[in-house]
């Protein structure tokens, strides 16, 4: 008997996501709830499993199943828990809000349970938690899932399988985000343990698939080709993995300029994804195929298949239409088709102008309500002082009485204590004189603040106009005369024109500079990241041969509100770049620290330095911006000469939110 109970805990324990044999497996599940002998905990935990396996194909059994397992729970915390893991397995695709509230509560449940399965099931509920937050575009709070809780659990559940897909979450996420080497980082994790297991499952084959096309991104071809061949055996005939493994196969064979191989391989992932009526998949593959025919100069061909997905567009993304129609008119203009050129030149602007006054409507929107909200704020404002000024004039009315009177009957009494009297009034009233000075100047001071303050969300809001007029406006401007030198270049008449080639390399070097500088305007690493990422990239951005920067970031907590890393990262950048033009300095420290509500910034460098005492410090636009980013913060800004040499010593304290 003892050995038929631990078969059958054996067998409950398995991961749902196991393959089983159908009908026969469940009606060993049923089999095991109507038995009278098997107590609640194994019919509870089999009908979890007949929950989970009815869920793709019928809801209604699937519900059913699910509340007979939460019956047979009863006051059990831990089958509790595994209930609601259940439970959001079942919303997870009707209703997100509620599985990720049942998640929550899975993991809650199961805090104090420290046994392997436990914390597999822990690792599985908050991986899946993070994973509705990706679907809604939060893939920041999903990486920090992964590593911070996922992960950890993960490894202490003993799951081998389960942490490979783990680490090939965190690598997808970097490949997204076009970070290919973090993401090459994870995917080797992910694959190394993979690669130890005797057989790795075929169910894992998406893991090499996706490792490879990273490698694709990074031209790193030797190594995506030992992938290419380790992911073929696990592939299955007909399969997603198998579509997106010819797909890495016709882009390996592409770049290694193997066009016929390419376009062979592109075939072969075309016709699967054809039969399967996978629209999207289709049209992604027919892309790569037309990028291989125009790479082979075969422009006759490329145009039609490019035209047959511009023709019957599956994408809902507007920015594969920009990227369809621009291509459209540069291998028009190659052809000498310039009617045609001209027509899919003025689709791509119109598309772009639509997607750019989109963007201006949903702007003004939010510009209109910031603006409604700041003037109630500012009538409310105003209406509390009116009050608290007639309150205070009432009172010092009453005072002023009741002193008065006091004085008065105080000198019919005693004559002889009049001018004692007297003096005590004078020095109330000059105390009162002082306090309402003091207080006008600490209203003054903080209508300074505040008006500093809105200077500063002025600067930021058009730094962010600036960089998108930048990237959208004059970006597609110079396209566009990309494009037109392009055709010039290309005429077989003319004879080639080395001015005209030095001419499209300056172009191509403005338009790097150009998203350089809109990348600088609004540093997107920092909405993305947080503070600490961005302050590296700054350093690195701004290192040079001959200027080098030691960055520490102590305790920097990553929850910091937006407005005051921004603030931060502005006094930085402000410093730093006050550096690189003035100091010529070799060597910088720069150390971020903070202590709960503290947050401390010290700036020292080895340069010339320069004469605190003849150098106007407030009438600089540089210094003037950061008094103003310091004082909004409630903080302190301090200049020092080096003790040890010559050079300057900044030290900054600032108040944030914790």
């Amino acid at each position: 008997m003892m050995s038929r109970v631990i078969f059958l805990l054996l067998v409950l324990y398995l991961p749902c996501a196991a393959q089983h044999p159908g009908k026969h497996y469940r009606d060993s599940l049923a089999a095991l709830i109507t038995a009278p002998a098997n107590p609640d905990s194994i019919k509870a935990r089999a009908g979890f499993l007949l929950s989970d396996e009815w869920s793709s194909t019928d809801t209604t059994q699937s519900k059913l199943y699910l509340e007979t397992g939460k019956k047979y729970s009863g006051k059990n915390n831990y089958l509790l828990g595994l209930y609601n893991f259940y439970a959001g397995q079942y919303y997870y695709d009707t209703d997100p809000a509620r599985a990720k509230e049942s998640y929550l509560k899975c993991t809650a449940l199961l805090d104090p349970y420290t046994h392997t399965e436990a914390w597999y099931f822990k690792a599985r509920a908050w991986r899946n938690y993070g994973s509705l937050l990706l679907n809604a575009d939060d893939d920041k709070s999903f990486l920090t899932i992964l590593t911070e809780k996922v992960i950890p659990a993960t490894i202490k559940s003993g799951d081998k399988l389960l942490l490979s897909r783990n680490y090939a979450d965190v690598g997808l996420i970097f490949c997204n985000q076009w970070q290919y080497d973090k993401a090459e980082t994870y995917y080797d994790k992910a694959i190394g343990i993979l690669n130890a297991m005797p057989q790795p499952p075929l169910t894992e084959a998406n893991t090499y698939i996706d490792a490879t096309s990273n490698l694709l991104y990074e031209d790193k071809l030797d190594k995506a080709l030992k992938l290419i061949n380790t992911s073929r055996p696990l592939l299955t005939p007909g399969s997603l993995p198998e579509i997106e493994f010819y797909k890495n196969q016709g882009i390996y064979y592409r770049k290694t300029r193997k066009y016929q191989q390419s376009l062979a391989a592109l075939d072969t992932a075309l016709a699967a994804a054809k039969k399967k009526t996978w629209a999207y998949r289709t049209e992604s593959v027919m892309f790569l195929k037309f990028k291989t025919l125009k790479e082979m100069g075969q422009l006759k061909p490329a145009k039609e298949v490019l035209l047959q997905i511009v023709e019957a567009p599956t994408s809902l993304f507007n920015q594969n239409r920009l990227i369809h129609y621009y291509e459209l008119a540069e291998i028009f203009a190659q052809m000498g088709d310039m009617t045609s050129a001209y027509k899919w030149q003025k689709a791509y602007g119109t598309l772009l102008d639509s997607l750019s006054n989109v963007r201006l409507k949903d702007q003004i929107n939010e510009l209109e309500s910031k603006f409604r909200y700041a003037e109630n704020k500012r009538e409310i404002a105003e209406l509390s002082l009116i009050n608290e000024k007639a309150q205070s004039a009432v009172k010092s009315s009453r005072l002023m009485n009741w002193l008065l009177i006091s004085a008065s009957i105080f000198f019919l009494i005693v004559a002889s204590f009049g001018w004692l009297f007297y003096r005590n009034n004078r020095k109330l009233s000059q105390q009162l004189k002082l306090s309402h000075i003091q207080e006008l100047k600490d209203v003054n001071l903080q209508q300074q603040i505040k008006i500093a303050q809105a200077m500063l969300q002025g600067q930021e809001e058009e730094r962010n106009r600036v960089a998108r007029d930048l990237h959208d406006g004059l970006g597609s401007m110079l396209a566009g005369v990309k494009l037109n030198l392009s055709h010039i270049a290309s005429d077989k008449e003319r004879e080639p024109d080395p001015r005209l080639m030095n001419t499209m390399k300056q172009l191509d070097s403005s338009v790097g500079e150009l998203r350089r500088i809109a990348h600088n305007m609004m540093p997107s690493i920092l909405l993305r990241y947080g503070l600490e990422a961005s302050l590296k990239e700054l350093c690195e951005s701004l290192m040079s041969s001959g200027l080098s920067i030691d960055l520490q970031c102590l305790n920097i907590h990553p929850q910091l509100p937006m407005e005051e890393q921004l603030s931060i990262y502005r006094i930085v950048q402000e410093l730093l770049s006050n550096v690189v033009k003035h100091a010529a300095a070799r060597n910088v420290m720069l150390q971020c620290s903070q202590d709960n509500e503290i947050f401390l910034i010290t700036l020292e460098d080895d340069g010339k330095g320069f004469d605190f005492e003849q150098t106007d410090l407030q009438k600089g636009i540089g210094i003037t911006n950061i008094r103003n980013r310091v004082a909004y913060l409630n903080g302190t800004l301090e200049f020092k000469k080096r003790d040890n040499g010559p050079g300057t010593v900044v030290d900054i304290e600032l108040h944030v939110t914790v």
